[in-house]
């Protein structure tokens, strides 16, 4: 299926963005960034249905209705997926990629996550709302270079073909992932990825919530009985006690008010670990 004016709307509507008198929005690059950020902001990134044992579709029609009606959030297969054919409904050149996730000092494999090449006027850029432990809130030109956002300062850096996206640590790079040779890729080609993680006892992502939203205080990194506040340094807190829990849940999921948090954990510059629910 393809989205037509009525769902872009009920999108836009989503993420509190007001269509222009002439259409929907123009395909900019302002609007690529409002977008990608209104994202982060209103759809959380979470595993719960991995979690009931509901297994997922990736029909886009199923996806409108879990994260535009339903107001859900969803994983990189989910949240990228579905972005990049509103995307490409408002009219932007849209590329599927797939990338390979950092992992003890390497890469996995190339269809470890799915994120998007948008071409926005002269530029081309990588967009991805779908990384799991907090990734970058605007887009990031596709091309070798230091880039600063709100959130944090990026990096994009050529290796050979394929270029790898690291985020700015205590002072050091931290790798995120590696894009794999820019070719388009389909939904099916996750099939294997997306089966690990609903169905092997070896994921992460199926034995405890993960849900992240973009706050006015950075990342909010939900994993298991544990939240991380994460921008220039991370803070942890425990959620042992389950009322603090389920109000931590609707703060990150649903944009209820933020709990009181009570002590910190521990407060420490963020630490490399794999939070994403598309790596293997």
């Amino acid at each position: 299926m393809t989205l037509g004016p009525r769902d872009l709307r009920a999108y836009l509507a989503r993420l509190g963005v007001r269509p222009g008198p002439d259409g929907p929005v123009a395909a900019t690059a302002a609007t690529l960034r409002l977008l990608h950020e209104r994202h982060l902001r209103r759809v959380p990134f979470e595993n719960l249905d991995v979690i009931a044992r509901r297994r997922l579709s990736y029909d886009l029609r199923d996806l409108f209705d879990k994260i535009v009606v339903r107001r859900r959030g969803g994983w990189c297969l989910e949240t990228n997926w579905l972005l990049g054919h509103v995307l490409t409904g408002l009219g932007f050149p849209v590329e599927f990629i797939g990338a390979g996730v950092a992992n003890r000092g390497g890469f996995k494999h190339d269809l470890s996550h799915l994120l998007l090449l948008v071409r926005a006027g002269n530029t081309a850029h990588l967009a991805d709302v779908g990384f799991g432990g907090g990734g970058y809130a605007e887009p990031l030109p596709a091309r070798p270079g230091v880039h600063e956002q709100a959130t944090g300062s990026y990096l994009v850096e050529a290796d050979g073909d394929r270029l790898i996206v690291a985020r700015q640590n205590g002072g050091a790079w931290q790798a995120m992932y590696r894009c794999a040779p820019l070719r388009p890729r389909h939904i099916t080609d996750f099939a294997a990825t997306s089966d690990f993680h609903e169905l092997s006892a070896e994921s992460p992502f199926n034995t405890a919530p993960h849900c992240t939203r973009l706050t006015p205080e950075g990342w909010a990194v939900v994993s298991g009985d544990r939240l991380e506040l994460r921008s220039d340094r991370t803070r942890a807190y425990a959620l042992t006690d389950p009322a603090l829990r389920a109000a931590v849940l609707a703060w990150v999921l649903h944009d209820a008010p933020r709990p009181p948090l009570g002590r910190e954990e521990h407060s420490t510059i963020e630490r490399a670990r794999e939070s994403h629910a598309g790596s293997q």
